[in-house]
């Protein structure tokens, strides 16, 4: 019984919470949703490092759980349930990698000559375009040289 006075008690607070903040002038109200949006940034960026791992983790729990919960159901020990949902999901993600690196070897093994027919392209689009318009080719990939090294600059690399 407590428990549902204090969860009243906690709603009626912040309901309160809310109509003093309806209270406050505008700009008082952007700017305390500006510092809650600019926190939340800071937190994002600054800590990305500890909030990923425990998003990922979050996201495996929250997939992973209809399997327990249908292994529970099925009057199976919750501890085998885990044991047995655990090793799915690593059996699931090693056949995911080797099915990755099953399509990569073939690219991988054959990467010279899709690096010579990329080439190929290039240089024949280079000569169309050369054929269109007066600029040359090695004009084009001083152009392209240049353009790339500002981007690669603006991007802080």
């Amino acid at each position: 019984m407590d428990k549902i006075k204090n969860n009243h008690q906690n709603e009626v607070a912040d309901i309160d919470i809310a109509r003093k903040m309806t209270h406050l002038p505008l700009t008082v109200r952007r700017s305390i949703e500006l510092l809650g949006i600019i926190l939340i940034a800071f937190v994002v960026i600054y800590l990305h490092n500890i909030i990923m791992p425990v998003l990922l983790a979050l996201v495996a729990a929250i997939a992973l759980l209809p399997v327990y919960r249908f292994l529970v159901r099925k009057k199976m020990p919750a501890t085998i349930s885990i044991f047995l949902t655990i090793l799915l999901m690593t059996i699931l993600l090693a056949l995911i990698v080797f099915l990755i690196t099953s399509q990569l070897k073939p690219l991988i093994n054959n990467f010279d000559v899709i690096k010579q027919n990329i080439s190929n392209h290039i240089d024949a689009i280079s000569i169309w375009f050369s054929n269109r318009t007066a600029i040359s080719t090695t004009r084009q990939a001083e152009i392209i040289n240049q353009q790339a090294d500002r981007f690669l600059n603006a991007t802080g690399n």
